[in-house]
């Protein structure tokens, strides 16, 4: 390790003090943790990722541009004989693509999100509509279980009725 201080650390030095602190000194961990201003799963994902990629011979400028966040979704994947074309995935897709290949095996079309808020109520009922529809294992079983509700939902009165929103501003 060099003689910058703590703060200045990049994640792979953060990374190798801290799998060097676990294995020499655990009973410094949580100082440690506490200098380097780090939660305790953030520093497990660091090691992690120091001890994924021991032995690889990519740059540590290369891994250092692409980001903690994505060698720790790859890190369970990459060996010696994979690392270049994993590498090379984890540079052009963003973490939530990453995540999917790691997955699947493919990239697919972008997706597109949709964030609900429900009531506990509404999201009882939201539960109880793709409950029996989810197919456990699939990496997308949520989004799959509700297009299945919805493509099961029959409108008999021509147009959904809902009810107004309720008044929540006040002049």
């Amino acid at each position: 390790m060099t003689d910058k201080t703590l703060e200045s650390l990049n994640f792979l030095e953060q990374g190798e003090l801290i799998q060097q602190t676990m294995e020499e000194a655990p009973e410094d961990f949580p100082t440690l943790l506490k200098d380097l201003k780090i939660g305790k799963r953030k520093a497990y994902y660091l090691a992690a990722v120091v001890r994924a990629f021991e032995g690889i011979p990519a740059p540590r400028e290369r891994l250092l541009r692409i980001g903690w966040t994505k060698l720790h979704l790859a890190h369970e994947y990459v060996d010696s004989k994979n690392w270049k074309p994993l590498l090379a995935k984890a540079e052009e897709l963003s973490a939530y693509r990453l995540k999917e290949y790691l997955q699947t095996g493919k990239v697919e079309d972008p997706k597109n999100c949709v964030l609900l808020y429900f009531t506990d109520e509404e999201f009882e009922i939201f539960k109880e509509a793709i409950g029996p529809l989810i197919v456990k294992g699939s990496p997308r079983e949520k989004e799959t279980a509700l297009i299945a509700a919805l493509r099961n939902l029959k409108d008999t009165t021509g147009s959904l009725k809902l009810k107004p929103p309720p008044k929540t501003w006040h002049k």
